[in-house]
């Protein structure tokens, strides 16, 4: 008897988590399947966005297939986990067949509970609030989570600032905490907007890096920053403004948001960058713990 997830079941899986309308984009299947593949350096078909192959479906699909059965069923529970695919009935009934029928290939990936049917974002206000208290332990590797996304929306005049905020976030990464991503993740002829917007769309927590170069750019004001704050009101996702120079965001449309550093001082004020990077680190650390408690308990009991 093979053991592996047979061909049909996959395809079958792939339609309804890559379906056009209500499955997942082309660049956040991108984002999933490129994690397990340099996690355990397996060579994927469809590493980029846009695709070669005809459609995101079948991307999906062969990629998969690269994948030994262990893998195969681990992201798919990860697909099926998703945010935006919690609430599809196909995709829910698809993750309940894999798991019945592929159980022996989970090497301590937990079965998804109900509470998983909540957004992970629900009654986001209080989230902001958690900034400056102290860590909450971790949670126990019992519970089921997933990476949750990042966006840094920042000006190229402030790259290297933000990138020593990304550097002390990098550790979460390597933990499977999150994934970040940022506009230098594009290749070369990729469409711009789409992709940003894509990315945007989809992330959990917004990183603003304000400096009065952000504020000046059109594209980061006009664009980035306004879908974010749609989204944070919607309660999609968290917006953090984190200050790196002097500037008066106070009077920006985010000006009401708690920010990073502590008390909004900027990055470039602080003696010690790497203590102002490590403070805001901690501080998006946190929010994403309030995210996971929240996702896990939507109830507040």
């Amino acid at each position: 008897m093979n053991d592996g997830i047979t061909i049909s079941v996959l395809s079958h899986a792939a339609d309804v988590i890559a379906e056009t309308n209500n499955g997942l984009s082309g660049p956040k299947l991108v984002s999933y399947c490129n994690a397990f593949a340099v996690d355990h350096d397996i060579r994927i078909p469809h590493a980029t966005y846009p695709f070669q192959a005809g459609n995101k479906r079948t991307a999906l699909l062969e990629n998969l297939r690269a994948f030994p059965p262990q893998l195969q069923y681990r992201l798919l529970m990860e697909l099926c986990a998703d945010k935006r695919l919690q609430q599809n009935q196909d995709v829910q009934a698809v993750c309940q067949l894999i798991q019945q029928r592929y159980s022996h290939l989970d090497a301590g990936t937990a079965t998804l509970p109900p509470q998983f049917a909540q957004s992970s974002t629900a009654m986001l206000s209080p989230v902001c609030a958690t900034l400056h208290t102290p860590l909450t332990p971790s949670l126990p590797p019992e519970i089921p989570s997933r990476p949750y996304d990042i966006f840094l929306s920042y000006s190229h005049a402030d790259e290297p600032l933000m990138t020593l905020v990304r550097e002390h976030l990098v550790l979460y990464d390597r933990m499977g905490k999150i994934r970040k991503w940022w506009d230098r993740k594009l290749l070369p002829g990729t469409p711009l907007d789409g992709a940003i917007t894509s990315y945007l769309s989809s992330s959990d927590i917004i990183l603003l890096f304000v400096s009065a170069s952000f504020l000046a750019s059109d594209y980061c004001y006009d664009v980035e920053m306004q879908q974010a704050l749609r989204q944070h009101a919607d309660g999609r996702s968290v917006v953090v403004p984190v200050i790196l120079r002097h500037c008066g965001w106070q009077a920006a449309p985010f000006g009401h948001l708690l920010a990073l550093p502590a008390d909004g001082r900027p990055l470039t004020a602080w003696p010690d960058r790497d203590e102002a990077a490590k403070n805001i680190a901690d501080g998006v650390m946190r929010v994403v713990s309030e995210l996971q408690r929240r996702q896990l308990n939507p109830t507040g009991a």
